[in-house]
């Protein structure tokens, strides 16, 4: 271990910490773990397939090119759960038979659809495979794919024709036509900005909170005024991996079953409150602000002035 590596490394990331350039300081404190623990900071080694990884046995009969993009881990630790519950599932873009009839094997209760703009792919149906010849970015086929299929999709894949307006103009129609809890996959977002920043979009309303909001009061934020966007009333994850990325729908925030609503919170806390106020008084501890600061959880301290108000409306009642 050389010494005199590591503090060089710290001090570059220190600069760099300090620049407010947190990128740089993370590069330069990787390279001083690495020397400490004696280990390269770029590490070659692939990762280890998951030998439960029904999918990829699956794939090894059918070889669709979902393989070679290393996709399959993915869709495994996404798909596993909704792999007997799921009864349809819709991929765009099929080409070869390979994937469909995958998708056939792993999800064995659901109805396989696919969707291709090439008629040679209509011969592909067979079985629980139906396929379905248009173009994903034509309003008049979406519209009439969706009468036609019910919607209530539980899965939706886009491997169709990867262009940034392909990608958003399908999901405005397809996305919605998920089941509650229904998910979607992206791929191939390679050199893609614009679903980039839409993928970001979605992290934010999955993470939104009102600007004016005390975040204290966080377990009280139990639904979104019903005017903001459908997109953050109804998208729960995102997650992203190389070139290819998920969006799950559900109930946000209501998925959270712990949550409440605010008022029902508030007077939670002033029960809690009242409960803090009853011990420092057997205590014989003065009630002022001082002391409740010094007996709260950091997390009530903005409930002090409320409190206070309470208990000088209490004296003079």
């Amino acid at each position: 271990m050389n010494n005199n590596k590591i503090a060089e490394f710290m001090r570059k990331a220190d600069s760099q910490e300090s620049e407010g350039n947190w990128v740089g300081a993370i590069n330069f404190r990787a390279e001083a773990v690495a020397e400490v623990t004696n280990k390269a900071a770029i590490m070659p080694a692939p990762q280890e397939p998951d030998q439960s990884n029904v999918l990829e046995k699956i794939a090894e009969t059918h070889k669709p090119t979902k393989r070679h993009h290393d996709y399959l881990k993915h869709y495994w630790r996404h798909f596993r759960d909704r792999r007997i519950s799921a009864k349809k599932v819709l991929e765009i873009g099929v080409q070869t038979p390979r994937s469909v009839k995958m998708w056939e094997e792993f999800f064995p209760n659901a109805i396989i659809h696919g969707i291709d703009i090439d008629e040679n792919c209509s011969a592909f149906e067979n079985g629980r495979v139906q396929m379905h010849i248009g173009d994903q970015t034509n309003e008049f086929f979406l519209t009439k794919f969706l009468q036609k299929t019910g919607g209530d999709f539980d899965v939706i894949i886009d491997d169709g024709m990867h262009t940034s307006y392909s990608i958003l103009k399908s999901f405005s129609y397809l996305y919605p036509a998920l089941t509650t809890h229904g998910i979607y996959a992206i791929e191939d977002i390679i050199r893609q900005p614009e679903i980039l920043n839409f993928l970001q979009y979605l992290i934010n309303c999955v993470n939104y909170v009102p600007d004016e909001f005390d975040l204290a009061e966080w377990m009280g934020l139990s639904s979104f005024d019903p005017n903001l966007p459908w997109l953050l009333h109804n998208t729960i994850s995102v997650a992203c991996y190389r070139y290819i990325a998920f969006v799950e729908r559900g109930f946000n925030p209501r998925d959270n079953r712990f949550l409440m609503p605010l008022e029902e919170f508030r007077a939670e806390k002033d029960r809690q409150m009242d409960e803090t106020v009853r011990q420092m008084t057997s205590k014989n501890i003065p009630i002022n602000r001082e002391t409740l600061l010094n007996h709260l959880h950091k997390n009530n301290h903005s409930y002090v002035d409320r409190l206070l108000d309470r208990l000088r409306n209490q004296t003079r009642n």
